[in-house]
């Protein structure tokens, strides 16, 4: 992380590749009601979120803009915004094959004593 940080002596920081991974956690409850979580992360680091009704990204830490102009923001945001909601659309439409039903049971705790 040092490297991309300014200031400060970051020539003994880096020691290798630095990934950047995307998490995406969709619920969905019926084939009508779906909800989408998402994180950006930088090696273990979160530096991004996803504000999930606008669908926007949360920029966690003040340099994890990076080089992007606002307009390249919005631009990826669009994108991403179009790829969730063809993804919830499709797995709707798929719920059928998808849907699992598991018995409930309650756990009753017996005590030995």
């Amino acid at each position: 992380l040092g490297v991309i940080l300014p200031g400060g002596d970051n020539a003994d920081v880096f020691q290798g590749p630095t990934s950047f991974h995307l998490m995406q956690i969709s619920t969905f409850v019926n084939n009508t009601c779906a909800q989408n979580q998402g994180s950006g992360w930088l090696d273990d680091l979160q530096i991004h979120g996803l504000e999930s009704d606008l669908g926007t990204a949360i920029f966690l830490k003040p340099w994890s803009k990076g080089n992007f102009s606002d307009d390249e923001v919005t631009e990826l945001q669009d994108l991403f915004r179009a790829y969730l909601i063809g993804f919830t659309c499709g797995m709707q439409d798929r719920v059928n094959e998808f849907q699992l039903e598991c018995e409930y049971s309650p756990l009753i705790w017996k005590d030995s004593q």
